[in-house]
């Protein structure tokens, strides 16, 4: 199952104030996106570790301030030695 697919899936449960927060959330980190793993590797160390401290620490506060949107049950990852057919 494809990430999206799971999302889609797992969204169904939501209540609307659960998805109202997860809405909220999404609208929040497309504003100001993240600078990808390559641009991160290219600054120095002193920097990279405070973006990544930084980040951290607002993906620790959202969970605590809304700890419903993250799911209890969910599926294990695909186990992909199973699928290979080599």
């Amino acid at each position: 199952m494809s990430a999206t697919e799971l999302i889609a899936e797992k969204s169904r449960t939501l209540t609307a104030p659960q998805a109202e927060v997860v809405l909220a959330f999404i609208e929040d980190i497309t504003r100001r996106p993240a600078p990808t793993a390559t641009e991160l590797m290219k600054l120095p160390p002193e920097i990279r570790e405070r973006i990544l401290a930084a980040q951290m620490g607002q993906a620790e506060r959202i969970y605590r301030e809304n700890p419903d949107i993250i799911w209890d049950v969910v599926d294990p990852p695909m186990d992909y030695a199973e699928n290979d057919t080599r």
